[in-house]
This record gives structure tokens, C-alpha cells and sequence, in this order.
């Protein structure tokens, strides 16, 4: 539909515009909307991977160890639930399990938690997941990876207990060490 005017431009430049507005309109309804109703943290880790992951800036070997990383998140319990029902409480239960290696665990199996650079690497894809879901898919109603407290499984050192000194090594003097020297050249040349 064109307005008459007496400027030929201004009828063009709205004719464009309605065709703009045209395109637009038919473009968001042919377009899915994920919900949070029937979305899985699973699901939505793939999303990321397409929507922010891939587009980044970030380099080959972080692209790679971010995805295997969402790869792995995907195999666990929490990937099953749905966004909407995922708290604070559940992520923090969850993380707790990851640090202290019972996450994925199954019956009989040694308790091994994964390394500090897996950990970091958990908690970088995590927080930018659940920061994903808040700004652009608002599928949650703030980050809760904001309110996660990050626990390690490592256990104090006691070095200055009365029995710390019976796991010490005696120091050998000098004249030993030349001995120990001579007598291992003596031996590898036999």
C-alpha cells in the first residue's frame, strides 16, 4: 500500500518500509521459539554450541575443549532437567558432586575427582551457558551460576604435627654422596 504524496521518494521509501516490515513479520513466525517448558540443560548446551560457541572469537583449542566439555556435561544428571525447574540448590548439589568426584558415579566405582583444569573449564562453559540462557533466550530468570560457591576436595596439609618428622628423609653428607656416585658408576660398568 503506497501513500500519495507529492514527493515521488517519500512513496518509494515507504513502499520499502512496508515491504521491511512485511519480511519481518513473516520471519518471526515462522521461527521457534524454545520455551523453558520443554527445553533440557542438554538441549540448550547444543544450542549454545551452535548460537554462541561456534560465531566467538575464541580460539580453535578453546572451541574444542569447550565443546567436549558441554559433550560431557550432556552425560550427566543435570543435562536431563528442564531449565525452568534448574535452582540454585540444584546446580550447587550438582557441583559439589563434580568437585568431590561423585558425579556420574555408578555403584562400586573409586571416587576420582576430575583435575583443576577440568574443573575450570566446567565452571567457564557453565557460567556462560546459564549467562546465554539469561540475556538473549531469557529462559532464566538470572545467572545461577552467580551463586555457586566454588569448593575443592583438597585436604589440609598438617606439616607441623608431632609425626611429621618420621616421614622426613635423612640428608646424606658429602662424602656419602661421593661414595653412592662410585658405586653406582662401578656398577654400570659391569
Amino acid at each position: 500500500m503506497y501513500y500519495k504524496s507529492a514527493d515521488k521518494n517519500q512513496i518509494v521509501v515507504r513502499g520499502k518500509c512496508l515491504l521491511l516490515r512485511q519480511a519481518m513479520n513473516e520471519y518471526d513466525e515462522s521461527r521457534y521459539y524454545a520455551k523453558s517448558d520443554n527445553i533440557t540443560l542438554g538441549m540448550f548446551l547444543d544450542i549454545w554450541v551452535e548460537e554462541c560457541l561456534k560465531p566467538s572469537n575464541k580460539s580453535n583449542g578453546t572451541y574444542m575443549v569447550y565443546q567436549g566439555a558441554a559433550g560431557r556435561l550432556k552425560k550427566m544428571p543435570l543435562a536431563r532437567q528442564k531449565m525452568r525447574t534448574i535452582t540454585v540448590e540444584d546446580l550447587q548439589k550438582f557441583w559439589d558432586s563434580l568437585c568431590f568426584g561423585t558425579a556420574g558415579q555408578k555403584k562400586g566405582e573409586p571416587v576420582i575427582p576430575p583435575n583443576t583444569s577440568y574443573m575450570r573449564t566446567y565452571r567457564a562453559v557453565l557460567t556462560s551457558v546459564c549467562r546465554f540462557a539469561v540475556y538473549p533466550k531469557k529462559l532464566l530468570p538470572n545467572n545461577l551460576m552467580d551463586y555457586i560457591q566454588y569448593r575443592s576436595s583438597r585436604q589440609p596439609a598438617d606439616i607441623f604435627s608431632e609425626g611429621a618428622e618420621k616421614n622426613i628423609l635423612a640428608t646424606i653428607t658429602h662424602r656419602q654422596y661421593l661414595q653412592l656416585i662410585d658405586l653406582l658408576k662401578s656398577t654400570a660398568a659391569r
